[in-house]
């Protein structure tokens, strides 16, 4: 099934639905019919073209990969670095999409199950940040821990020639879990590192603007702060036990 025709046999789950959705934003109230429905048709328009625009991805992802297997390591080289720019796809850009092809291939055989995962999600909870390797041209695509986790809580992917409705409930079973598992990973403090970084690298900005002495005045400032929210934390702690009744 080519891009086009896998888009248009979409479009079916999102027209409805979609189009309650935008009606009853703010955005409708308060205007004319027309505008309204104006608005519904670009928003819908604009979804069918996104999603169209993830499965040419994958599929140019996949023509390259068939290229490269056709022509040899070397002339492809050149091909990336002399042909691919001329058509508007950078040499990155492109290695980039053929690992995303590569890794979805490997992890889901089932091209139907590929297309459909990504029209839902482009990616999003499945796909971890690819990582550069190599001369800086490719990029490793690896899954997200939540989608490893939600592979092997799941039977296996329904295979090519299982009909259409086993591989959308797989799908959609697929990414129920992968929420599931990314909710049970939240806990108070994920973002400890990330806050830690932004301190540090705010204290050194300050050091580089007011001088080392103004630096070191923040940081006994910085300590007077954390004795009095340590005392009142032990102050808050006593409290119970000073409001015990008297035996």
């Amino acid at each position: 099934m080519n891009a086009k025709n896998y888009a248009a046999t979409r479009r079916y789950e999102y027209g409805p639905e979609l189009s309650i959705r935008v009606g009853s934003t703010d955005l409708c109230r308060g205007i004319s019919p027309a505008k309204s429905k104006t608005v519904i048709a670009t928003v819908e328009e604009i979804s069918r073209l996104r999603q169209q625009m993830v499965v040419n991805i994958l599929a140019i992802g996949e023509c390259l990969n068939e290229l490269r297997a056709s022509l040899g390591s070397e002339r492809f080289a050149h091909f990336m670095r002399a042909v691919l720019p001329t058509i508007g796809i950078s040499r990155a850009t492109g290695y980039r999409w053929m690992n995303l092809a590569d890794k979805l291939t490997l992890v889901f055989p089932n091209s139907f199950v590929r297309r459909h995962l990504l029209t839902l999600t482009d990616g999003r909870g499945i796909l971890a940040k690819p990582t550069k390797h190599g001369n800086g041209d490719s990029s490793i695509v690896a899954l997200t821990p939540a989608a490893q986790v939600a592979l092997a809580a799941l039977p296996p992917a329904p295979k090519e020639q299982q009909g259409r409705i086993e591989c959308e409930h797989w799908v959609t079973q697929f990414i129920k879990t992968i929420g599931k598992v990314r909710s049970e990973a939240r806990t108070p403090g994920r973002d400890r590192t990330k806050h830690q970084q932004a301190i540090i690298l705010s204290y050194k900005r300050f050091v580089a603007c007011y001088g080392l002495q103004a630096a070191e005045d923040l940081c006994g400032e910085l300590d007077k702060v954390l004795n009095e929210l340590a005392e009142g934390r032990a102050h808050h702690k006593a409290l119970p036990a000073l409001m015990l009744p008297q035996q």
